[in-house]
């Protein structure tokens, strides 16, 4: 945890995790990179129109598994004490505990990113077209409100690697392009956000997914029947 320290950040109102240049003074995002297995996914494209209502809540998400993995025990237990660290920034007893979902009998991390931010979280930032292969329909930008935008913050970017003299180059790819079983590297960060009751936690958000290995669902797919 050396060099890493939280900072406040008023639009959204959060507390994030950053290292500091100590010659500039530059923050920059702490940012978890994680290889594991992907056990669930809601990525995009939506197939159908969400309600206006639940604009606010509609995400794409992925849960990884390491599969007892020593190097993926390593980071979840790493986040485990970056969020102690983000902790200490709230009044004591006002931190939900962080409750990691398990997986086929080991911990697992779902990281996420909602699709729109409350413009009253943040009035400044910039509202961003989709992605066509993230909206191909339609679908997202036709609930899009002025209440609600699509910023930066909010975009998760998917990548293939390909193996180039020895060496991963990433390529972007559809999100259509996962599967359940894929072997992907998921770049993840952190912050503590509040909630109802003058109470906060802190939440996984995705910043990104390179598939690494497909071959485990390709091989199962070859095999159906026809």
């Amino acid at each position: 945890m050396d060099g890493i320290s939280a900072y406040y950040t008023d639009k959204p109102k959060c507390w994030k995790l950053a290292t500091v240049d100590p010659e500039s003074g530059d923050k920059e995002e702490v940012v978890i990179t994680i290889q594991g297995i992907i056990c669930q996914k809601e990525l995009p494209p939506l197939m159908e129109r969400p309600s206006s209502r639940s604009i606010h809540f509609v995400r794409q998400q992925i849960q990884l598994t390491g599969l007892e993995c020593s190097i993926f025990k390593r980071t979840v237990q790493t986040i485990q004490r970056l969020d102690h660290l983000l902790s200490r920034q709230v009044p004591d007893g006002k931190m939900d505990p962080l409750q990691l979902p398990s997986a086929f009998g080991d911990t697992a991390l779902e990281p996420g990113n909602r699709y729109f931010t409350a413009r009253r979280d943040d009035p400044d930032s910039k509202d961003l077209p989709f992605d066509p292969a993230v909206d191909p329909k339609g679908i997202l930008e036709g609930i899009r409100t002025s209440s609600y935008f699509h910023g930066q913050d909010n975009q998760v970017m998917y990548f293939v690697a390909l193996a180039d003299d020895g060496q991963h180059k990433f390529a972007h790819v559809s999100p259509m392009h996962f599967r359940v079983g894929d072997i992907v590297e998921a770049q993840i960060t952190l912050a503590c956000v509040p909630i109802k009751k003058d109470k906060f936690k802190t939440v996984l958000h995705l910043r990104s997914i390179a598939m690494m290995d497909s071959s485990h669902t390709q091989v199962r797919t070859d095999c159906r029947p026809t």
